[in-house]
């Protein structure tokens, strides 16, 4: 978070998604599901930079996929993306 203020993960599913918004100081700024389509998701990537209020570039986003619809559409859109691991993500627990 060096160079990012907010992060965000993406708990990744083939029908919903889960969104949680993490602010500089490690609290949770809001959280949301959203459905496995198109517009659902460029809703929510809006509703990201809207509760955030910086560029897409300054919100980390982390997510279990390294490519699919989902990561390609958060890379177009501007926001850094970083694979998660999921059994790296379960040792950490």
């Amino acid at each position: 978070m060096d160079n990012h203020g907010w992060c965000v993960g993406i708990d990744w599913a083939s029908d919903q998604h889960a969104f949680c918004v993490i602010d500089g100081e490690g609290g949770v700024r809001g959280t949301r599901q959203v459905a496995h389509t198109a517009t659902a998701i460029l809703d929510a990537l809006a509703w990201l930079r809207e509760t955030c209020g910086v560029p897409a570039a300054a919100i980390a986003i982390g997510i279990e996929l390294r490519a699919g619809p989902l990561v390609e559409t958060c890379l177009d859109a501007g926001f850094p993306v970083w694979a998660i691991n999921p059994k790296q993500q379960e040792r950490f627990r």
